[in-house]
């Protein structure tokens, strides 16, 4: 397994990031190879940062994923390499101390909660909520006895059976007033009807009126993003429109922190405008040729 392999597989063991930087040096010293998968290596770089990462890494990443090959850096990789190292700005070792660092950091993080590493070493209970053994080392198996359900003495089975009542005794029936349910308060009716109505009222309003049921863009925190949006275009340099929004200009790489199926626009000066929508929180790759007006 190659250095890049494992940090990949440490950050998504650890659900950590690592800084662009270091990134993007372990990424250009992988296109040294006499073969390497341009579009692996920029789906690396994500898979390292959580993201396309900021400018101008993230148009770097964006052109070794473009849909269209000839986009791309060339395939011999000198001026992909010389884009990475350039944003890298570490010698050689510098990244390597870097590197052997976060990776021994990374090591001693906590695993995440549902891996259940942090159930072992607690006490066995049993269906009651009873300790029935103490704790075990990790690896340890809990006999199975401990889940099962406490046995009742013969005693407690006799006092919990209902008396019975000989067959000729009659017993005296219960008042009418007892058997029959309070009304309830008016007070309490009137409310749930009213939140009735206005529930009804809310369904029928979404329902009919199409300008609430457009979802807007969400701004999501660093790390929690579904997808990443990737637009190009030929020739380069479009402002890139997401609802009316200027993010960016082409090649473009970013979070998919959008909702719902949102608008996208490429303006360039002397071209047509190119228009299209994309699906939210999902990885969407855009390709556009510009016509001239």
């Amino acid at each position: 397994m190659s250095a890049l392999d494992e940090a990949i597989a440490a950050c998504r063991a650890r659900d950590t990031q690592m800084p662009p930087p270091l990134a993007a040096w372990l990424v250009a010293r992988e296109t040294e190879s006499a073969r390497f998968d341009q579009g692996q290596l920029g789906q690396a770089l994500i898979d390292l940062m959580g993201s396309p990462g900021p400018e101008p890494l993230g148009s770097i990443v964006a052109r070794m994923l473009s849909p269209n090959l000839e986009h791309r850096y060339p395939v011999d990789g000198v001026e992909l390499r010389k884009a990475l190292y350039d944003f890298s700005k570490l010698t050689t070792e510098v990244a390597k101390g870097r590197l052997a660092d976060f990776m021994q950091t990374v090591a001693k993080l906590p695993q995440p909660r549902d891996s259940g590493e942090w159930l072992t070493g607690r006490p066995a209970l049993d269906a009651s909520g009873r300790v029935v053994a103490k704790a075990t080392a990790p690896g340890t198996e809990v006999p199975t006895a401990a889940f099962e359900p406490p046995k009742a003495a013969e005693g407690e089975l006799e006092l919990a059976r209902p008396a019975r009542r000989p067959p000729n005794e009659w017993s005296e029936p219960a008042p009418y007033r007892d058997e029959v349910a309070r009304p309830r308060s008016r007070a309490g009716v009137i409310a749930v009807a009213v939140l009735a109505v206005l529930g009804l009222a809310a369904v029928g309003a979404f329902m009919f009126v199409p300008t609430l049921q457009r979802k807007l863009p969400v701004d999501l925190p660093l790390g929690m993003a579904k997808g990443s949006l990737v637009v190009t275009s030929t020739p380069e340099g479009a402002s890139v429109v997401v609802d009316g929004k200027v993010v960016g200009t082409t090649p473009f790489a970013a979070d998919n922190r959008w909702s719902g199926r949102p608008k996208l626009e490429l303006r360039l000066a002397g071209y047509e405008t190119f228009r299209d929508s994309f699906e939210g929180n999902t990885n969407q790759s855009i390709a556009a040729t510009l016509k001239k007006k």
